[in-house]
């Protein structure tokens, strides 16, 4: 819709909650960028379960979403006319129905929360492989690993039933989905097909839960949210946000990767290549059945206007990168030495020694540390050092490039052309570093174009996802 001196041009809003940062993003009726902002999340906790767990804050990921908004100019807040929200996968945050958040009366439509669990993010690994093998096989072409919302739930119901019983949570979702429903005052917890997927025990075919599955080994399948296509509505906001006017629509919570999808790929000749703190190499099938052709790594999920995406997600991304650097920090505090520098300011300094230090074509990193999802218990590891190679700058070179080599090593260059792929668009964070991307380049050189995309990412597929909407209703 054009701009008119009596309709003023519409502008969507998109919101990527991500595992480090907020990103949000208004978008004009073109397509266009019109004001973008990120915010760090600092949302981590520390976990009971030690090491194993990953968890996070929701109330401190709500608190940066409100800062982000008030960066973004009041003007171009009023003429949002719709909302997606897209965020990090796979991730479990529980709350009580009609109790999880209270409105204020104020013009800035506060909402204050309580009654939530922390959320287990998709980094969660209290779901031991012995675990696994107690659950009851998926009805499901997508398998389940540690971090999905139903695996982590049972685990919780095996392991901390008292806490369940005592909480009396009702509603279970993504992080995504419960700031749909607070921000739009839902009774009950909407999601979408792309976040259900992610979950575990959905079947992709159907868009239905496996209830009975579930049923069998005590999971109260009452909780989990109602089920609709990405990109409808799942309700309109209540009081507004910040200067969004209230009504607004609100799309169901997305995945952030079907939306980094959107926002980059152009035709069905492309590939997509996300990396930040994980890494997703993607591609748009037509069905289900196509996508099982590029290896057993991966996985196909739903994407939006009925199609599908052939995904290879991997766990190991941009966190090898930091955790290289909390580990230099923690050598530090081992040897005694001072070490009154933020893991970040450790992060920027290991890069640029990195770019310093001379290639060495023998020393190589696998960097899953992480495991992956076909294999939680892989592990990582180092070859060809030497008294000579092994600097901090060759470590860092030799593991940024190994995040590279990791995925293309789970879905070739050479399987992604004999498709018919002919360009890999890249974006996200880690593609900033100079080492991670002359890797790209080089690896994909003289078999796919590569072009290096947008950074708005997820958040500015969600954008799209809205303005797709808006163009529907026209």
């Amino acid at each position: 819709m054009d701009a008119t001196t009596n309709h003023p041009q519409p502008y969507t809003l998109g919101i990527d909650l991500g595992t480090t940062s907020i990103k949000i993003v208004i978008v004009d009726s073109a397509g266009g960028v019109v004001e973008n902002v990120t915010v760090p999340s600092l949302a981590n906790v520390t976990s009971i379960v030690g090491e194993d767990g990953a968890e996070q804050c929701p109330v401190a990921i709500w608190n940066a979403l409100h800062a982000g908004l008030k960066q973004i100019d009041p003007d171009n807040q009023v003429k949002v006319q719709t909302i997606g929200i897209s965020g990090q996968m796979h991730g479990l945050l529980l709350w009580k129905q009609g109790k999880s958040w209270e409105r204020g009366n104020d013009q800035m439509r506060h909402i204050i929360l309580r009654n939530l669990s922390h959320l287990y993010t998709w980094q969660d690994r209290r779901c031991s492989k012995e675990f696994l093998t107690t659950l009851p096989k998926p009805d499901s072409r997508l398998r389940v690993a540690p971090g999905y919302g139903c695996v982590t739930y049972l685990w919780l119901l095996h392991n901390q039933r008292q806490m369940l019983a005592t909480e009396q949570y009702d509603c279970v979702g993504t992080v995504m989905d419960f700031v749909v429903a607070a921000i739009c005052d839902l009774a009950l917890p909407v999601t979408s097909d792309q976040l259900a997927a992610s979950f575990g025990y959905f079947n992709v075919e159907s868009r239905t839960w496996n209830t009975d599955i579930l049923k069998s080994c005590g999971f109260p399948v009452n909780v989990l949210p109602e089920v609709r296509k990405a990109g409808q509505v799942a309700g309109h906001l209540l009081q507004g946000l910040e200067h969004i006017p209230a009504g607004t629509p609100v799309l169901c919570a997305m995945g952030d990767m079907q939306c980094g999808v959107l926002s980059g790929a152009q035709d069905r000749s492309d590939a997509t290549l996300n990396i930040s703190t994980s890494i997703q190499l993607s591609v748009r099938v037509d069905d289900i059945l196509s996508g099982r052709l590029m290896g057993e790594a991966v996985e196909v999920v739903p994407y939006f206007d009925n199609f599908h995406l052939a995904v290879v997600a991997g766990l190991n991304g941009g966190n090898v990168l930091m955790s290289l650097a909390s580990l230099v920090k923690h050598w530090l505090q081992e040897l005694g030495l001072p070490q009154d520098i933020l893991e970040t300011a450790l992060l920027e300094k290991l890069s640029s020694l990195g770019q310093k230090s001379p290639s060495d074509s023998t020393l190589k990193i696998c960097p899953t540390v992480f495991g992956e999802r076909h294999d939680p218990d892989l592990l990582a590891s180092a070859e060809g050092i030497s008294a000579h190679n092994a600097s901090l700058g060759a470590m860092f070179r030799a593991a940024s490039e190994g995040i590279v080599d990791n995925i293309f090593r789970l879905l070739p260059p050479e399987v992604l052309a004999s498709n018919g792929l002919k360009r890999v668009v890249g974006s996200g964070s880690v593609l900033r570093n100079p080492l991670v991307l002359k890797r790209t380049q080089e690896i994909l050189a003289g078999k796919l174009e590569f072009v290096q995309g947008t950074e708005s990412d997820a958040a500015l597929g969600a954008a799209k996802a809205g303005l797709a909407f808006l163009q529907q209703q026209q």
